[in-house]
């Protein structure tokens, strides 16, 4: 049968100072359900309650048959402390193939250190090839220990599901006292723009009209103050 390793996200938004009250209901809730359930593997809070910087975290390891129920009464508790579900994740790796290499991996190992132990007992071969078998016998009691803490902590991923719980502040609902003046304030922005562009082509069209009209007035009193003789 395949063997799926679960990770669960769960991610609440509300009130900075309800964070951390929310948190120790999700912490209660999983301690009721017993350490063969749910077990509690870190939780962090920070923040000053009264600003938006506040933040928390809850890590749990969840028995894998009861990881949908009780990720629901997480959901329950949320909602009746009025907090709003931001996301909810399910994640899953098949780790049936690693669990088998790993497990013939071990099997391997163990009868070449069995075959090495032989040698030493017995006292078959010269000095060196019994230095290098005892060198060998370590070396290979070593992949050992590690193959089988990995074979521990995987098998231990698929029995226990890893749930990871985000609290944030929710978002503050912009004021109806503030909106009118901030839609106002943009409204005067785009009036001043158009009349700073209206302004710029009155100049540019202006500007040489008002010279060739000041041009012409200063011609006609020369002409004026000196005739031209006929």
């Amino acid at each position: 049968m395949p063997q799926l390793a679960y990770d669960y996200g769960l991610s609440f938004r509300l009130p900075s100072p309800d964070i951390g009250k929310l948190m120790r209901r999700h912490a209660s809730v999983c301690e009721q359900q017993g350490p063969a359930s749910c077990r509690i593997v870190g939780m962090d809070l920070s923040g000053e309650t009264d600003g938006t910087g506040r933040r928390g975290t809850l890590q749990l390891a969840v028995a894998a048959s009861h990881a949908r129920a009780v990720s629901a009464l997480l959901e329950d508790e949320a909602e009746q402390a009025g907090a709003e579900q931001a996301s909810a994740t399910i994640a899953s790796e098949e780790v049936s193939k690693s669990i088998v290499d790993t497990e013939a991996r071990i099997r391997a190992r163990q009868d070449l250190r069995d075959r090495l132990t032989e040698v030493l007992r017995t006292r078959k071969g010269s000095v060196r090839e019994l230095v290098e078998a005892e060198r060998s016998v370590a070396a290979v009691n070593e992949e050992i220990d590690q193959a089988r803490s990995w074979l521990a902590e995987t098998k231990g991923r698929v029995a226990f599901s890893r749930m990871d719980i985000d609290y944030a502040p929710a978002a503050a609902p912009v004021g109806t006292f503030i909106a009118p003046i901030e839609g106002a304030l943009g409204s005067l922005s785009g009036i001043l723009g158009t009349i700073v562009a209206l302004l710029i082509v009155l100049l540019a069209i202006g500007l040489p009209v008002g010279g060739l009209a000041m041009g012409a007035v200063w011609l006609r009193r020369r002409l004026a103050a000196h005739p031209v003789a006929g």
